[in-house]
């Protein structure tokens, strides 16, 4: 649609996003992480869960109303995760979509691995499934929106959406964010260490996955998040 890459350069420029129009490969996990936090936030602070209509000029029911919602700020979960896909695409990022009969959500590649980032308002209030492995996204729904998830294979995930992804095939979502020293689990050990990088230049970690927050940096704000995932 013409509409949106003019919106999405307007939108990722009053966010501080580096506007680039398709998928980036020279992107850092770094800028990537910033990028997918910066626009997750933007989603939740101003998305509103709200049915689309087709009064609206920016309507089309070909593409979920993903520019309406765009546009208006207004959209049930497909339409809200196809909108979080248009930015992360328009930011570099690779992306597909996730969905089921009930729900839709957004899937973003970060380095090498794939997460679950959910914008639709009801989990971006309290920033619940952002840049989460598939055993996370399942153990806090509350809703059984994402439990279908997994029933056959680990990642059994319907991505039949994805119309802007690069990658082809189901992407696996198992690296979870926090997993410091890379052994496949968050837990008081990779908490220990990033707290010990905080507090020596001695102590390096790995920091790929280690900005929980998304905010481009791994500081103290990333600690108590890793804090309370581990708890």
């Amino acid at each position: 649609s013409r509409f949106i890459n003019p919106m999405c350069k307007e939108i990722l420029g009053k966010i501080g996003v580096t506007y680039y129009g398709k998928v980036n490969t020279s992107l850092t996990s770094a800028q990537q992480t910033r990028a997918a936090g910066l626009i997750y936030r933007y989603l939740a602070r101003n998305l509103t869960y709200h049915e689309t209509t087709e009064e609206h000029p920016y309507y089309n029911s070909q593409n979920s109303s993903g520019e309406y919602t765009l546009y208006t700020n207004l959209g049930t979960c497909g339409p809200s995760a196809r909108a979080y896909m248009y930015l992360l695409n328009a930011a570099g990022l690779d992306t597909n979509m996730a969905g089921s009969a009930t729900h839709g959500w957004t899937l973003v590649k970060i380095g090498n691995e794939w997460f679950h980032s959910d914008a639709c308002d009801t989990w971006t209030s309290v920033q619940k499934c952002f840049l989460a492995s598939t055993d996370e996204i399942k153990a806090m729904d509350i809703y059984g929106h994402h439990n279908y998830i997994g029933s056959g294979t680990p990642d059994q995930v319907f991505v039949s959406y994805g119309i802007l992804s690069a990658n082809e095939g189901k992407p696996v979502c198992t690296k979870k964010m926090g997993d410091i020293n890379n052994d496949g689990v968050v837990n008081a050990t990779d908490a220990s260490k990033m707290f010990r990088s905080l507090r020596s230049t001695s102590v390096t970690i790995d920091e790929t996955y280690a900005d929980l927050s998304g905010d481009g940096v791994v500081d103290y704000v990333d600690y108590l998040l890793l804090e309370a995932k581990v708890k």
